[in-house]
């Protein structure tokens, strides 16, 4: 069976329920080194580039379909950057909207985290498990599913190591995450904070 006709047998399936996969939300920015120091500068007077971020620059090129996970210590820039920079640089050069929580508004506006094609979660880690009428729920770990199969952007940070991530959310969704996000770990020892 080749391509055409797998798709086609795909097509007359999607009328029955069949779950086709999904298109994956791809973009890129030209240029997006310059943008996104530009960005740095607008925000902090002393703008510092770390090497972690020609990385993020990359996937803002070419996202490949897939979202983006910044970890790192306290002040690295992982939300100056995801929930401040990255919004505004997809809004004026892609027409595309991100949609920014905080890793507690999962908790609390689970369903429209749920239902929005592109998020930013910050802080993921801290938040506490949701726990509805007697019946703990890891949302992160919904959100990811989420993502996965419907095609979603998810963009989040995390002060958590990889090895705590998978610790804290479990085998299933990290494995998710890797294969959905770009994970660029930035190794700065000390806060840029001033």
């Amino acid at each position: 069976m080749n391509k055409q006709e797998f798709q086609a047998i795909e097509k007359q399936l999607s009328d029955t329920g069949y779950r086709v996969l999904p298109q994956s939300i791809r973009f890129g920015i030209k240029d997006a080194r310059r943008l996104l120091y530009e960005g740095l500068c607008c925000c902090c007077e002393n703008a510092k580039w770390l090497k972690e971020y020609d990385n993020i620059s990359e996937w803002l090129q070419d996202n490949k379909g897939k979202g983006l996970s910044l970890i790192g210590g306290c002040g690295v820039g992982k939300t100056l950057i995801g929930a401040h920079i990255i919004p505004v640089l997809l809004n004026a050069y892609c027409r595309k909207i991100v949609n920014v929580f905080s890793a507690n508004d999962m908790n609390t506006k689970t369903n429209e985290v749920l239902a929005k094609p592109i998020v930013y979660i910050d802080d993921v880690g801290v938040e506490f498990t949701k726990n509805e009428y007697g019946n703990k729920r890891e949302v992160f770990s919904e959100i990811v599913d989420c993502a996965e199969k419907e095609g979603k952007i998810l963009m989040f940070s995390t002060n958590l190591t990889t090895d705590k991530l998978k610790e804290r959310y479990g085998d299933r969704t990290f494995d998710r995450l890797r294969a959905i996000t770009k994970c660029i770990i930035i190794n700065e020892p000390k806060s840029l904070r001033a």
